[in-house]
């Protein structure tokens, strides 16, 4: 990854479905410029897709997003600002579940799997504004490639083998 550490990319759309390409072409290609694999940036992607979504069915009609992409070394993160709004935070919860026969419930699917899809989702409240933050780190890269740093040796492990000896 290079070594300038938090470059951003912003990208200011208004809530409307017909800007989802645009929203998923920034989203991966930023991601793959600061260093994530196909794999990762693929599901930031998707992940964003599904947040997209559910802004333009609830926020404000006119309402701009700002979405931010920027690196962190050895990950990177996308965040999504808008104006406040009333969201359904439940939706973020690890145990929540869905509800086949609730068409309200099938509606918010998208977040459930938004949520689950990266390493971090963190929702805050500034100001006015709210912030969501999606976080994903760069699994592929080698140690030396997210710190930066040489190691003084390396270390190949081919097998492993652990023996447990009862107490004597």
């Amino acid at each position: 990854m290079p070594k300038h550490p938090r470059r951003r990319a912003r990208l200011t759309i208004a809530n409307d479905f017909d800007f989802l390409p645009a929203v998923q072409t920034f989203t991966e290609k930023t991601a793959l410029a600061f260093g994530l694999g196909q794999t990762e940036a693929l599901a930031l992607t998707l992940a964003s897709e599904e947040i997209f979504n559910y802004l333009c069915t609830h926020v404000k009609p006119e309402a701009e997003i700002e979405i931010n992409c920027y690196e962190g070394g050895y990950y990177a993160a996308l965040d999504f600002l808008l104006p406040s709004q009333n969201l359904a935070m439940r939706n973020f919860n690890l145990t929540t579940t869905i509800n086949t026969d609730d068409e309200t419930s099938l509606d918010e699917m998208g977040l459930i799997l938004a949520s689950r899809m990266v390493e971090q989702l963190q929702i805050r409240q500034i100001g006015m504004r709210c912030r969501f933050i999606l976080i994903m780190t760069a699994k592929s890269l080698s140690w030396s490639e997210r710190t930066g740093q040489t190691p003084i040796f390396n270390v190949k492990v081919t097998a492993l083998s652990v023996n447990f000896a009862s107490p004597s």
